[in-house]
């Protein structure tokens, strides 16, 4: 026999009830209708009573079952029934503890009517036109039928039970007007009922996130119809107040003196495929069945079927606050969080995943990643052409002089690039920017597995692209070239002019000497023809370096050579360091090949911009190799490394081949510490 009771009828009294069943404590539940008993699962432990109870009936099913603690957990708006409970008690040595509901947070939505009672409401109905979805409930039900102009523009969602059935057959409601359905209701379910019915108004109650209120207030928002909501009445006055579920177990755990085990909620991390279900794998699809919350980017969740609640939500810092506040108002749900393509490609699921295991303890979750089909594994397909060997990059949502500097260097490189885009505009740059004559095929894919789709090529004679949509892109290079290892531009390759260059090997040697790791951000400082820049580049379109040259002569002779040797991810500014470094995004190493006199200054600039900073600096002057001397001592550097090169480069004369004599040069390289 056990000394715990219920008054259920809500979702928190059937989590209650499953928690402590769950837990092997017994206890007795109380519910008002058929439709209540019918709705619980089998529950172990658990003692269920249908049938509404006065103030005698309470007293004596509390005697019955040797009651020492009473939980209320019955609807926030049910106020006679929790009157009747606390009458009940009344004199009597019970514990009462009001189980309440978070009321959500709506009331700084400017699109919402709120009223402070039925009344209120639909008075205010009274002046408007268009149908009116009525989803407050069957005992609600006759104050708006009264009035004649009201009842006849309502369609009322209630309850598949007998009782409410009854109350709206009663109040003489045709059954066109009638959906009797058991919620919960995701945003798509309650915008095809505002669109199959015609209803330009939604009435609710404030009745929070687990009374379904969220998705009817995303619903309403999108659609552009207006909400009304009646607020909560005011709690019954009780010794405790409203306590949320946590606060309920605790009490009941001090009761038992017996630690519950909280069902832990379960988070699925899915990719959703390309767009349509047929795309999707069928882990994920039984995932949507299963789920009783779904989060994913709007054009996600529309398309697919499912029971479960829906949030437009596809951002961490947006999803994270919800489930919180889900586990503490609903412990043990099922959640499924739906990112498009495949969950490890590209994807923002590997962050999600990262921050839910910091908040793992806190949200008490079990998480779990299933994979997708990414739309370019689809687009690949589509072509016949595998990808196991193709060069996958994303475009989306990146500056466009980020990603094309590093396309154009994959599809130098490599046979198939095959790449995601933001849009229509990228196809476009793409098409204007890649080099003729090289026998490129341009593949590109549009909203496949939408009756739209579309798999064509892109020619110089294709006009612009303007359809919006989902673009993804394969660039075929028949003859790609090999990169080189080491350094490989020779003197021969660029323009000269009456610009000085750094000589080849002492090129080599100091761009060895820089340490360039893929993605780096690389200064040259006093460029002169940007030999160093160029070769710099040519390395790896990851890398994005920048030529500070404050002559204009040489600016234009780099530009020069730019063109020539076709080097994309370097730009070029007309500057004087160190003034001219300010605007520059940091740099992981410089070289300087010449400062003007301004060597010290440079230095202590470039350790202001990154303390971690790699330098090379090449000079033929014992004056600037006194100047660099003085910097170490002053700056705190390590892997110092110091070399005097003479370089003799040998030229052919007539039959002869002679070395000819250059000025040696001092290279020091060193990390800022």
């Amino acid at each position: 026999m056990s000394d715990i009771l219920i008054f259920a009828g809500t979702t928190e009294g059937r989590q209650l009830a499953q928690i402590l069943s769950e837990n092997h404590i017994p206890a007795d539940l109380c519910v008002a209708t058929e439709y209540g008993s019918a709705v619980l699962p089998p529950l172990p432990g658990i003692y269920v009573h249908e049938g509404r109870l006065e103030v005698t009936g309470m007293k004596s099913l509390y005697e019955q079952c040797h009651t020492k603690i009473i939980v209320d957990a019955t609807h926030p708006y049910a106020t006679l029934v929790t009157k009747t409970i606390q009458d009940s008690i009344r004199d009597l040595p019970l514990r009462y503890l009001r189980l309440g509901r978070d009321e959500g947070h709506y009331r700084g939505e400017n699109a919402i009517c709120f009223y402070d009672d039925l009344s209120d409401c639909i008075r205010h109905l009274k002046t408007t036109t268009g149908g009116i979805l009525l989803t407050t409930g069957s005992k609600e039900l006759p104050a708006f039928c009264r009035c004649k102009e009201l009842k006849d523009r309502l369609v009322v969602r209630v309850l598949p039970g007998m009782e409410s059935l009854k109350i709206c057959l009663e109040q003489g409601l045709d059954r066109r007007q009638i959906i009797a359905i058991q919620g919960p209701f995701s945003l798509e379910m309650n915008k095809a009922m505002l669109l199959q019915y015609n209803c330009c108004h939604l009435v609710t109650k404030e009745s929070g996130s687990v009374g379904g209120v969220d998705t009817k207030v995303l619903a309403a928002r999108e659609l552009g119809i207006t909400l009304h909501m009646i607020r909560r009445p005011d709690p019954c006055a009780t010794p405790s107040g409203e306590l949320d579920m946590e606060e309920v177990l605790q009490a009941l755990e001090d009761h038992l003196q017996k630690k519950l085990q909280k069902p832990s909620m379960t988070v699925i991390l899915g990719g959703a495929g390309c767009g349509d279900e047929e795309s999707m794998t069928i882990e994920v699809k039984r995932a949507i069945e299963e789920a009783d919350v779904i989060y994913g980017a709007p054009r996600l969740i529309e398309k697919i079927s499912k029971r479960a609640r829906t949030f437009p939500y596809y951002l961490w810092k947006d999803i994270l606050p919800s489930l919180e506040r889900l586990q503490q108002t609903a412990p043990g749900q099922k959640v499924l969080i739906l990112f498009s393509g495949d969950s490890g490609f590209y994807s923002g699921c590997e962050k999600l995943y990262r921050a839910l295991l910091e908040y793992k303890e806190k949200l008490s979750c079990q998480v779990h990643v299933l994979p997708g089909i990414s739309s370019l594994q689809l687009f690949a397909a589509r072509l016949g052409i595998s990808w196991q060997d193709a060069c996958l990059l994303s475009l989306h949502g990146k500056e466009e002089e980020q990603w094309l500097p590093l396309l154009l260097d994959k599809v130098c490189f490599h046979e198939k690039v095959l790449f995601l885009t933001s849009g229509p505009g990228d196809l476009n740059t793409i098409k204007d920017a890649l080099p003729g004559g090289q026998g490129l095929t341009f593949h590109y894919g549009y909203n496949l597995t939408y009756p739209e789709e579309e798999v064509g090529i892109i020619t110089d004679q294709t006009p612009p692209c303007i359809k919006k949509g989902l673009y993804v892109g394969m660039i075929i290079n028949p003859s790609p070239k090999k990169r080189p290892l080491v350094p490989l531009l020779k003197d021969s390759y660029f323009l000269r002019d009456q610009v000085p260059m750094t000589k080849e090997a002492v090129r080599k040697l100091s761009i060895c000497a820089l340490n360039l790791r893929e993605g780096d951000v690389v200064y040259d400082i006093g460029a002169g023809s940007g030999s160093i820049s160029l070769q710099v580049a040519a390395l790896s379109g990851s890398l994005s370096v920048y030529a500070i040259e404050c002559k204009e002569k040489g600016c234009d002779l780099i530009r020069k050579n730019q063109r020539k040797l076709g080097i994309p991810n370097l730009k070029v500014i007309r500057a004087m360091a160190p003034e001219g470094l300010d605007e520059l995004p940091v740099a992981d190493a410089a070289f300087i090949g010449g400062s003007k006199g301004n060597l010290i200054p440079i230095l202590k600039r470039l350790r202001s911009i990154n303390s971690g900073m790699r330098v090379v600096i090449s000079t033929i002057s014992l004056e600037s190799m006194a100047e660099i001397s003085s910097v170490i001592r002053e700056l705190p550097v390590t892997d110092l490394d110091m070399f005097q090169v003479c370089i003799h480069p040998m030229k052919e004369l007539g039959t002869y081949h002679l070395f000819t004599g250059n000025n040696p040069v001092y290279i020091t390289s060193f990390t800022f510490a």
